[in-house]
């Protein structure tokens, strides 16, 4: 359902030949095409959304930079104000953008690894787990999950 946007052809010398024009039209919209595939490319969930990542992290940065800027316009204190929140901003989302690849990346080589070993009688039927109610027991599960698939 995702559509093919280019964007427009604008031609700057208008006594060109045919076969020139033919050329400089095949190579935009080549490139054009090159783009918009490296684009969904760069968003595909199996690889983990390189394109949100970069997006999280190109905000952390630029916060991380504009707001001591912007408080340096103001006052001295509104500096540091700003480098505690841009620093704080440059943290968050660098932080978040990487784990946010990391788990759609591990969701998807999981879902791929359920479906290649798992048998046809065991795939209809769902696993019901509940949801840990504090973080300590959700790292306790984890912990022991993990040392129970380490030890088989």
């Amino acid at each position: 359902s995702s559509q093919l946007r280019l964007d427009v052809f604008r031609l700057n010398d208008k006594a060109l030949a045919a076969a020139s024009l033919q050329a400089a039209m095949q190579d935009f919209y080549f490139q054009q095409c090159l783009f918009r595939l490296s684009d969904s490319l760069l968003s595909l969930e199996v690889i983990g959304n390189p394109r949100s990542f970069f997006s999280h992290f190109a905000t952390g940065c630029y916060d991380g930079f504009c707001e001591p800027y912007h408080g340096a316009m103001t006052s001295p204190e509104d500096m540091l104000e700003g480098m505690v929140r841009g620093t704080g901003s440059c943290l968050k989302n660098a932080c978040f953008g990487l784990s946010n690849c990391l788990a759609k990346f591990s969701g998807s080589a999981v879902q791929g690894c359920t479906l290649c070993l798992s048998d046809q009688g065991h795939q209809g039927q769902p696993i019901q787990v509940q949801p840990p109610q504090t973080p300590g027991e959700g790292l306790r599960r984890g912990t022991e999950s993990l040392a129970r698939a380490i030890s088989n």
